[in-house]
Formats: structure tokens, C-alpha cells, sequence
């Protein structure tokens, strides 16, 4: 019965909407207040893994998801990754410089560096994987000078968003002595507290934490620790098995392994608290059914032929 009533309200709002000439889409999205595409753990495929069964994953697949939302959403959306876009050992730098390419043509509002992000060192990571829209609070250059913005602030559907890029130490071990001895990574729980006493001075409506990490339950433990943390985006897969958790009012979700899905977040503001909630949390599988965006599937075809 209550799935009739849906589908009656959902004619209704149609009906009003051909009647008075508003669009359905921007009607139906007041239901929420800020949705979220996010993406971790590309490990540098551009098409799909050969390890994945159901032949899940692809960067055109993900532009064609992309380009749909933005179409759809164009306001009301922001595009986040949570770390370690590109390969997780070194292949050939010519595969690296094409998904470093399709990156900048995915146009991520912010990124977090992984590890994986610095696989081929410090001269290729400055020329072809950092941008304007790569973040870290802890990961600098040897001797500290800073390589990112360690947060951005975005306005975002009238809200001001934090977003605060994290790598911890035993993620960063994983790479090279010889890489390494190019970087420095500060301890993340003094990076951390420092940069959220800096992000409140902006008073924020929402705190986002981009997370690659490799210790265990550290997301719970950060929620836990750092109340002011709305959300925390991580690489860890495991957080994937479902499409978001809750731990007292912060909200954890992975989009899991390589490049399979895209995960999506609706969120609500309590206007008497100012805490959000989720109005929906899934994830996308970038499955057969999802066309490839033939812009880049030209762009891809083009530089492999090389």
C-alpha cells in the first residue's frame, strides 16, 4: 500500500511540475541538503581489473557517472577522492602521466594524496599528480616546506565545507626509502588537532576528512576523538562492506577496491543541532551497463596507441 502512495506522489510532483514548468530533479533534491560522489583506491586502473569478477571499474565508465550527476545535479554535488588514484608500484610512467591526465578531466572538487600517489617520486608527483585540488595536512616536502593547502573551505549549496587531506604513517611506510627521503610526514594526531582549530575559525556547516590509512580502526578511533569531524571518506576497503557507517554523530564511508564504484551520499542538516544525517548512502558498480564517456574513451585509446 505505502508503495502505491510513492508512486502517486511521485506522479503528483511530475504533474505539478509539467503543469507549472519547474524541474522534477532540482524539486525531488530538496529532500537533501549536499550529496557527495566520492572515489579511493583507483590503483591506477584505467579500465577494469582483471581481478574483479564481475568486470567492475573503469575510468570512462566513472566519467559517464559523473557527467550524468553533473548534468542532473548541477549545484547541489561535490567530487571527492579519499587517496591513492595511481598505481600501487611502479609500471610504466607513460600509464601514470594518462591517469594523471584523466584526473584533471574527472575534475575532482579535492583529492587526498596516498601513498601510491608518490610511487614514482618527488619530480614526477610535482609535474604530473599535484594540482590545485590535492590536500594533505602532515605530507611535506623534506625540511617542511608545504607541497598542498592542508584543507580547503568550499561554499556549497549556501553550506561552507571543510575538506582536510590525512595520511598516516604506516600507509607512507609501505613506498621506498629513496622516495621518501624527498618527503616528510608529520605525526597525523598533532597535523590533525592543529588543522581543525584552523578550519573552525571558517565555521564550518561540514567537516569532510579524506583518509588513507593503514592502521586499525583508526576511523572509529578519529570520530571518537575528533568530534568537529562530520564525515571521514577513507581508502580502508573493509569499510566498504556496506555503504556507510555511523559512530556517535560522524559518518564513515569507503568506496572499496579498485576503482569498482562510485560511492554516493545524500546528507541533511538538523537545524536545531547542526549535526547531519544521512538521507541515502549507496554505492555505484561501474558495471557493464554503464556506458563508457566516449570523450574519454577517445583520449584513452588515443595516448595507448602511442
Amino acid at each position: 500500500m505505502r508503495y502505491h502512495h510513492f508512486k502517486f506522489y511521485r506522479w503528483l510532483i511530475g504533474l505539478c511540475c509539467l503543469i507549472f514548468g519547474v524541474d522534477s530533479g532540482s524539486l525531488l533534491a530538496k529532500e537533501y541538503d549536499l550529496g557527495i560522489l566520492y572515489t579511493s583506491n583507483t590503483n591506477g586502473y584505467i579500465f577494469p581489473c582483471d581481478c574483479s569478477t564481475e568486470n567492475l571499474g573503469g575510468l570512462a565508465r566513472r566519467a559517464s557517472v559523473f557527467k550524468t550527476y553533473r548534468e542532473k545535479y548541477p549545484k547541489s554535488l561535490l567530487y571527492l577522492d579519499a587517496g591513492n588514484f595511481h598505481s600501487s608500484y611502479p609500471k610504466e610512467a607513460r600509464h601514470d602521466k594518462l591517469v594523471a591526465e584523466i584526473v584533471r578531466y574527472l575534475n575532482y572538487d579535492a583529492r587526498n594524496i596516498g601513498e601510491q600517489d608518490l610511487v614514482y617520486g618527488k619530480e614526477f608527483f610535482l609535474k604530473h599528480v599535484r594540482d590545485k585540488n590535492t590536500l594533505s595536512i602532515n605530507l611535506t616536502e623534506r625540511g617542511g616546506r608545504a607541497l598542498f593547502k592542508p584543507f580547503m573551505i568550499k561554499k556549497k549549496c549556501g553550506f561552507r565545507v571543510a575538506i582536510l587531506g590525512l595520511l598516516t604513517k604506516n600507509a607512507y611506510s609501505v613506498i621506498s626509502d629513496s622516495i621518501r627521503s624527498a618527503f616528510e610526514l608529520k605525526a597525523y594526531q598533532h597535523a590533525l588537532k592543529q588543522s581543525l582549530e584552523k578550519v573552525q575559525k571558517y565555521n564550518p556547516d561540514l567537516v569532510i576528512l579524506l583518509l588513507r590509512a593503514l592502521d586499525y580502526n583508526l576511523e572509529f578511533k578519529l570520530a571518537q576523538q575528533f568530534k568537529t569531524i562530520d564525515l571521514i571518506l577513507t581508502c580502508t576497503e573493509r569499510f566498504a562492506i556496506k555503504p556507510a557507517w555511523k559512530v556517535q554523530q560522524t559518518i564513515i564511508a569507503s568506496a572499496g577496491k579498485d576503482g569498482e564504484c562510485v560511492g554516493k551520499l545524500l546528507l541533511k542538516k538538523n537545524t536545531e543541532n547542526g549535526r547531519w544525517s544521512l538521507v541515502q548512502a549507496e554505492h555505484i558498480k561501474l558495471n557493464e551497463e554503464i556506458h563508457q564517456n566516449l570523450k574519454l574513451k577517445r583520449i584513452i585509446q588515443t595516448k595507448k596507441s602511442r
